[in-house]
């Protein structure tokens, strides 16, 4: 694991490469590159900080740890809680986030897209993960719905009360 000095090193550099780029474009004249650059950094920070704002601890600690460990991964996600109810099952969250954390692994080589969806219906969360890229490994998995050569589909269904 990274220590706090790596991680905020890590951090900076990361947001200094996405300022020197809306800079580059800005004295491009390339203002639509930049404004788009913009939303999408935007729109990634305000979908994220849905995510972070979930009752849900350790699955977030085991998140951040892997986001700032392994670099192939972009991150999006799509989040629709009816409640904070989700809370009472964040170890079995963390176990899902975990399994698909190491599957991954095998899968990809180059820089890839995990898409992170979280919904609740009154039975059940349910969680899909979807990478999108270059997948080099298509065996069959736990839970995995969907795969080909440029996605891989991650389905889990947490019914509330067991």
């Amino acid at each position: 694991m990274m220590d706090s000095t790596n991680i905020y090193y890590k951090i900076k550099h990361d947001f200094a490469n996405q300022l020197q780029l809306i800079d580059i474009y800005t004295r491009l004249d390339k203002h639509e590159a930049r404004d788009r650059l913009i939303q999408s950094l935007v729109s990634a920070f305000k979908a994220e900080q849905q995510f972070l704002k979930l009752p849900l601890a350790q699955t977030i600690e085991v998140y951040i740890t892997h986001r700032v460990s392994y670099e192939l991964l972009d991150y999006d996600f799509e989040i629709d809680m009816l409640s904070s109810a989700i809370g009472s099952y964040d170890m079995h969250v963390v176990e899902i986030f975990s399994r698909v954390f190491e599957d991954i692994k095998s899968r990809i080589e180059t820089k890839s897209l995990l898409t992170i969806s979280m919904f609740e219906t009154n039975s059940s969360f349910e969680l899909l993960f979807v990478l999108t890229g270059d997948i080099i490994n298509q065996s069959e998995a736990e839970n995995v719905t969907e795969i080909s050569e440029s996605l891989i589909e991650y389905k889990y269904e947490i019914k509330r009360g067991v």
